[in-house]
């Protein structure tokens, strides 16, 4: 008996010994500047012991917050809830004992890089490229910093959700110092689709001088941790990029050819106003700008075609070495840092409609008018809009990067000479069309032409992509419209066909938008609701490209998108948001929820646990108001499909070998349940600031489709990367008299992380 209690008694032992080893214990909390100062809506990192994953549940007080990253149990990073009241309260991380914090109005902070030289994370603005010691920022330059603790913006949104452009504006504005010196903000904003985190738009102090200086935000009174921002004077050369693709340098596709217009992008590169050359790539300098690069041991002298103080061209000489070297900028006999450079043979770029590589391409009929969405009443000739493209039609596109010319590039070697040594494919729609001719136009120095035909079994649709492989180099991602038997193409989203009539009649169309969304939170889902309403407005040179640019690719095809946001660049923009009235109303089979908004926007959980969204039917309303009056649109979700590999919900990463393509496959689609977009990206590194990505549309019915390589090798190999499996009910109007474009749309997403090789 004695033997049996105390066998009992060290059982016990240990087993409070296990309990307390798996109970989640919280140390510490501090904000993003290493204090403790915190508040509502601003990022918290807790710090302990057996605290689990990104799926633990945080309080503060009865308030849920927002966790998006965790390590390894000992510690967590979220966003604290944005209408948690002030005072003293208390946060619990899952079963943890209640902590002590008190929340006050503003804790800011300066993100950084988290390494000893504690590099703000700021990029120079507009652009996005990131501030970093061989990029610099320049006196007098904007720069944005990323900063949290900001306090309320108008309009509020969730804790967890963040708006997908600039309107989320921060009540206060906050003040910026640069090396001590005062440096003006012109605004402060929530940044697109990073929940907690502002962005804070400032102008360098143009006293600032060379080096690693000190920037400090301060509001309420309360200053942030100290980072370091790096600046420079002299000419700084940012990035170098094709002139047509802009694929930035570090993606499998970002080198330039030997022969290629490239572009220079930074500060102090040029005069401020730009200047052009009469005749381009004739010389070595222009308006006191020259540029050269080494490979090698070798130096050669690049041909200018223009220059300005952030922008130049070039043409990067066919005499170029291939392999990796500098290049270097000299401005008025000043020369900035050698930045890095990598040559190749051959990298083609396709110029587009926008001239940011991304969008409708530049392809064109033999009389030079352009393939558009839509055909002009003055259709014929350069520069006018011929309409989508036919079987049969003969096309040329325009690139740059088809690989070197013998002779001398000034003098006009090689223009219009066919480089049938070059092993070139074109795929269109996933159709690998027939190439007659491939090489330099007969008219300009280092701008390719590839002529080709339509064939027959090209897919139809207002954004069918396009995209040039040469060996394993692929070209940046464009679309162009094709239609079987007319010039106006039939967009792959219906809900999208009132615009046909409506572009090139009026500037501007009142447009809404509602989506509803299952989201993976690997593990766990969530069912959101999302909601704008604004004027749209699309410039009369944009409007007959305008459905490349935003319709789904065509069905059964996939497009490459050379960003990291997964999509392009729209050529539009809100001048006025418009009211439909607050709250909006979601209603379904197992309830009601009420989601307030502000300004056109519209963002809530409709619940937390992913148990809102399924079969049935959904109806949204919204009370009217000043814009838009009183309605009420219905949306029925049928069986969606689920993916059955790569294994969805997973926190485990799924490995693609590039080159082999990436097989994906699902159970329970059907031709009445609408199409499934497969969107997948990869990021260059754990900031996901520079990436690529891809989304193919494909019937639900399928059952299996292969995304191919002429696809994957665009992405960046690493452990980056995501799959999203997105089931697509068919859109429906929002039917009102208050809106010219608008829908009602309904997906579930199932992610999957990606390695690729």
């Amino acid at each position: 008996m004695k033997q049996a209690l105390k066998s009992f008694a060290l059982a016990s032992i240990l087993w409070v010994v296990v309990l307390h080893a798996q109970t989640p214990t919280i140390t510490g909390v501090t904000n993003e500047s290493g204090s403790k100062s915190l508040c509502p809506g601003g990022i918290a990192f807790v710090a302990g012991s057996n605290l689990g994953g990104a799926a633990t549940k945080v309080t503060v007080g009865n308030l849920q917050a927002f966790v998006f990253n965790a390590n390894n149990g000992s510690s967590l990073q979220l966003e604290l809830p944005v209408n948690a009241p002030l005072g003293a309260t208390t946060l619990t991380a899952g079963a943890s004992a209640p902590f002590s914090i008190t929340l006050v109005q503003y804790c800011p902070g300066i993100a950084t890089d988290g390494l000893a030289d504690s590099l703000a994370g700021a990029y120079h603005y507009p652009s996005q490229a990131a501030v970093t010691t061989s990029f610099p920022a320049a006196p007098n330059e904007q720069i944005a910093v990323t900063a949290t603790g900001l306090g309320a913006t108008s309009p509020v949104y969730l804790t967890g959700t963040s708006p997908s452009g600039t309107n989320a504006l921060a009540i206060t504005t906050p003040t910026v110092t640069v090396q001590g010196k005062p440096a003006p903000v012109s605004t402060a904003f929530l940044q697109p689709n990073n929940p907690g985190y502002y962005a804070v738009v400032f102008t360098v102090p143009a006293s600032a001088t060379t080096g690693n200086q000190n920037i400090i935000v301060s509001i309420g009174g309360l200053a942030s941790n100290t980072a370091i921002l790096p600046v420079a004077t002299g000419p700084i050369i940012g990035s170098v990029t094709n002139a047509a693709s802009y694929n930035d340098p570090s993606l499998p596709n970002g080198a330039v050819a030997q022969g290629a217009i490239a572009v220079l992008k930074g500060n102090n590169l040029g005069p401020t106003a730009i200047s052009i050359a009469s005749n381009p790539f004739q010389s070595a300098n222009w308006s006191g700008t020259s540029v050269s690069i080494t490979v090698g041991g070798t130096t050669v002298a690049a041909l200018m075609y223009y220059t300005s103080a952030t922008q130049v061209a070039l043409l990067v000489p066919s005499n170029t070495p291939v392999g990796t070297g500098t290049i270097t900028a000299t401005y008025n006999s000043q020369t900035g840092p050698a930045a890095p450079i990598t040559v190749v043979a051959n990298n083609l770029g396709i110029f587009t409609v926008t001239s940011d590589g991304g969008g409708a391409g530049i392809v064109t009929y033999p009389d030079y008018s352009l393939v558009s969405s839509s055909k002009a009443a003055n259709c014929g000739g350069p520069y006018t809009t011929c309409g989508a493209a036919n079987p049969g039609d003969t096309l040329i596109l325009w690139a740059t990067g088809l690989g070197p010319v013998n002779g001398s590039d000034a003098a006009g070697a090689g223009l219009g000479v066919n480089m049938t040594n070059i092993p070139l494919k074109l795929w269109l729609g996933g159709v690998q069309e027939n190439v007659t001719y491939q090489g330099r136009s007969g008219c300009c120095i280092g701008e390719d032409q590839i002529t080709f035909t339509v064939s027959t079994s090209t897919p139809t649709g207002c954004a069918v992509p396009l995209v040039v492989q040469i060996g394993n180099e692929i070209s940046n991602g464009v679309a162009i419209a094709v239609a079987n038997g007319s010039r106006t193409c039939t967009p792959t989203n219906a809900s999208l066909s009132p615009l046909t009539a409506l572009l090139g009649t009026t500037p501007t169309v009142k447009y809404g938008q509602v989506d509803l969304d299952r989201q993976d939170n690997y593990p766990g889902f969530q069912d959101v609701v999302q909601g704008q309403f604004a004027l749209a407005a699309v410039t009369a040179a944009d409007q007959p490209f305008f459905l490349t640019y935003i319709d789904d690719s065509a069905l059964g095809t996939c497009q490459v998108f050379n960003n990291a946001n997964n999509g392009f660049n729209v050529p539009v923009s809100f001048p006025n948001s418009l009211d439909p009235g607050s709250p909006l109303t979601v209603k379904g089979p197992s309830g009601s929820v009420v989601v307030p908004g502000g300004q056109g926007q519209y963002s809530g959980v409709l619940s937390a646990n992913g148990n809102f969204l399924g079969p049935g039917t959904f109806t949204v309303s919204f009370p009217g108001g000043a814009d838009i009056p009183a309605f009420s649109t219905s949306i029925t979700i049928p069986a969606l499909a689920t993916m059955t590999s790569p294994p969805p919900d997973s926190v485990n990463s799924f490995v693609v070998t590039r080159a082999n393509g990436m097989i994906v496959t699902w159970t329970g689609g059907s031709s009445s349940a609408g199409y499934i977009k497969l969107s997948g990206s990869s990021a260059t590194n754990n900031t996901y600031n520079t990436g690529a990505g891809f989304q193919c549309v494909v019937p639900a019915s399928a059952g299996t489709f292969t995304i191919p390589p002429s696809v994957l090798l665009a992405m960046p190999p690493g452990n980056f990367g995501g799959f999203d499996f997105h089931p697509t009910v068919t859109p429906v109007a929002l039917i009102t008299s208050g809106l010219g474009l608008a829908f009602l749309d309904a997906q579930y997403d199932y992610f999957t992380p990606l390695t690729f090789k």
